[in-house]
């Protein structure tokens, strides 16, 4: 126990030591982070969401190829021309999904713009959507045809093995629509909304956080300085 109360008590002979170091190493890092909370421009957060449409064979497209698509710079650039805007590398839109339920996001410093280019996003998606939904339905939409040609020949014949062959073509249409009509193409759920209040700066964490590190690292530093001046001398 005494040993310990000795080791403190040289740790803390070290740091009065060189009391200056570690004052100036502190009072830097907290001013950075005094100068990061109150300098930058306040980011707001927007959210929208949106549904990925269902055929009989699954979703349209798998999350993570939608995750890839939302990050794309084919999607930015749309979104670009669409809105007019000017190229920007900065442009980045956020996305996580539960399901088939996808949720994008952006932080900017302009809450209406970040709220027309997420809403800009899920148009174009739904657009791009809507041409996979009809190119996977166009099959089916055929064999729906097929089938009712196919019927429609047996439909007055008599004989047992054409009434069985018809009543099971029936069986096969009704199964097709059903699948037709429980499909649907992407929707957006929540159209685009931005947070009233910014999401940064945040001067709850900023300012504690740069307390924090400030202590650590001007700590870190003074026995650094010790270490050197000790390996000098020796």
């Amino acid at each position: 126990m005494e040993g310990r109360e000795v080791e403190l008590k040289d740790y803390m002979m070290v740091i009065s030591k060189r009391k200056w170091a570690f004052i100036i190493t502190f009072a830097i890092c907290f001013s950075l982070s005094i100068i990061i909370t109150f300098f930058e421009k306040p980011a707001y957060h927007a959210e929208a969401s949106f549904q990925i449409g269902i055929v009989p064979a699954g979703i349209i497209i798998d999350q993570a190829s939608m995750t890839k698509f939302c990050q794309s710079d084919y999607l930015m650039n749309k979104i670009i021309n669409v809105l007019s805007l000017s190229p920007r590398e900065n442009l980045k839109v956020g996305v996580n999904y539960t399901n088939s339920t996808m949720t994008i996001s952006l932080d900017s410093s302009n809450p209406e713009e970040a709220v027309k280019i997420l809403n800009t996003a899920m148009d174009v998606i739904v657009k791009e959507h809507a041409i996979l939904f009809e190119e996977k339905m166009k099959p089916l939409r055929k064999e729906i045809n097929g089938l009712r040609e196919q019927i429609g020949l047996l439909e007055y014949n008599k004989d047992n093995i054409s009434r069985l062959f018809y009543f099971n073509l029936k069986n096969q249409l009704i199964q097709i629509e059903e699948n037709i009509s429980s499909s649907k193409n992407t929707e957006i759920i929540l159209p685009a909304t931005a947070s009233k209040k910014p999401v940064s700066p945040r001067p709850d964490v900023n300012i504690p956080m740069g307390i924090i590190v400030g202590i650590f690292v001007g700590i870190f530093f003074v026995f650094l300085q010790e270490y050197i001046s000790k390996e000098k001398q020796g």
